[in-house]
């Protein structure tokens, strides 16, 4: 998986696998970005709601890396981290 992301070598096969790989790992990574304890719902249920939008932001980042390149993949995750980053200081 490493390998169709860093040297390119890649068929449509193992595009699908490196995305979802990416991805299944990208969630939970990114899952402590929440207050889980906030949700006011079972445990279990609090993980579907913050890993399931990780995981559709891995799909996405890992779709721009595959059709368009890394560095397109990285400027759309810091421009989207920026726009949060933005909403957060605007709302305060």
């Amino acid at each position: 998986m490493l390998a169709v992301f860093i040297r390119g070598k890649r068929t449509p096969s193992s595009s699908k696998f490196a995305v979802f790989g990416s991805a299944s790992f990208f969630a939970p990574v990114h899952v402590f970005n929440y207050e889980i304890n906030e949700i006011g719902y079972p445990d279990s249920f609090k993980l579907l709601i913050a890993i399931i939008p990780q995981f559709i932001g891995g799909l996405i980042l890992g779709y721009i890396r595959i059709k368009f390149g890394i560095l397109y993949s990285f400027l759309f995750h810091s421009s989207w981290n920026f726009f949060v980053l933005l909403v957060v200081v605007l709302s305060i």
